[in-house]
This record gives structure tokens, sequence and C-alpha cells, in this order.
């Protein structure tokens, strides 16, 4: 079985070994690796990028991942967005790697883009021996052509297309933290997460696997 995979077993343990002590449950490991990759990628070479969705939720009512991670979700301005993907290709499967486990790593998914939707999206699933990890969703910023003082992108939510925020709330230096790395956020986030989640948002919803797994908007603990 590919679980059962020596590299692979080999990987989940210095995974642990890596972050004892920080109080990360098992299940969120794999997440925190790469979120922490990502950030240190985007810091390296100065992309802003705001945590989003449930990212952002976990973030802000937790200080960590709420449940069990399918996506890590964030923002970045469009005019950074076809650097960002470059970046992800090269370092995630290039020579520098950005996950620093090759030849672990193979590239299984490629970049999605649809020229059709007012906003790219960058979706990249990261495997490790045909099991996936994590997947990054990333959504641009744009200027919104009927008033030019609000970012507008496409939303996760449910019968909605797209949202708009003030710029001006992410020209303010706002964090939060998942364990201990420090994430951008935007400005009043709680608005906008009562938005997307409801005015209950901050009461954690338990649910079993399988329904989260069909409803993902459905944040679990477990």
């Amino acid at each position: 079985m590919r679980l059962l995979h020596p590299n692979f077993l080999m990987f989940r343990f210095c995974l642990r070994i890596r972050f004892i002590g920080r109080g990360i449950p098992k299940h969120q490991l794999a997440s925190f690796f790469i979120l922490r990759r990502y950030l240190l990628l985007c810091k390296r070479h100065k992309i802003d990028t705001w945590a989003s969705d449930g990212t952002l939720l976990g973030a802000i009512r937790n200080g960590k991942f709420a449940g069990r991670p399918g996506d890590l979700d964030f923002l970045i301005r469009a005019d950074d967005s076809e650097q960002l993907q470059n970046l992800i290709s090269n370092s995630l499967f290039g020579k520098f790697s950005f996950i620093r486990w090759l030849p672990l790593f193979r590239q299984t998914f490629a970049i999605e883009i649809n020229p059709s939707l007012f906003v790219d999206r960058i979706y990249r699933k990261i495997f490790v021996l045909g099991k996936m990890l994590q997947m990054l969703e990333i959504t641009s910023l744009k200027i919104d052509k009927n008033d030019r003082n609000l970012y507008k992108f496409e939303s996760s939510l449910e019968g909605v297309d797209f949202h708009t925020l003030p710029i001006e709330n992410f020209n303010v230096d706002c964090s939060s933290s998942i364990y201990d790395l420090e994430v951008r956020v935007f400005k009043n986030p709680e608005n906008h997460l009562e938005t997307l989640y409801g005015s209950d948002w901050r009461i954690p919803r338990i649910t079993k696997t399988e329904v989260l797994e069909r409803k993902p908007h459905l944040w679990s603990q477990k």
C-alpha cells in the first residue's frame, strides 16, 4: 500500500519529529509544513498574501487550522499572480525545492487557469507517493471596474460569484497566527467571515468526516 511505503512512513515520522512540542495535531502537520513553506516563499520574494476563507477562519477563530484543512486559502494582488505561479512551479518541482523533499514529491496536477473568469485562481495539489497532502488555492485581487476603491475577488460561497472589500483594508498591516506562524489578514476580517459562514461563525461546527467531505464549508474541529 502507498501509505505503508517506507519513504512515506519516513516522511510522516520526520514531520512529527520536526514539529514536536508545538501542539500541532498529527492530521494537521502536513498542512502546517506546506503553509510554512508557502509563507516563506512569499516573504522571500516580497509577495503580499492574505489568509482567506477557511484559513482565515481558523486563524481568527482558533489561532490554528479550522478542522482538517483540505486546502490553504490565500489572496494575492493580481499583479503578483503570474510571478507566484512561476515561483510555485519552479520551486515545487524545479532545482530549488519549495518543499525540500525531492525526490519524494512529484508533479501530478498542473496549475489551472480559466481566462473566462473575472479573476485568476491558482490551484496546486501536492502529492507524496500518490497521497495528496494539500492543495494551495490562491485567489487574485483585482480593482473593481465600478469602484476603484474596492478589490473584487472570486467567492467560495455557494450562490455568490464575487466579494468586494475596500482596498484600504489591505494597506493596513494586520496579522493573526496559525500556531506559531504569523499570517497576514486584511482589516476587519470578522465582517467578511460573518458573510461567509453566518453570524455564528465563531462556533466550531462538529461534523462527521463523510459529511465534511461532501460539504467542506461545514468546518469541523475533528
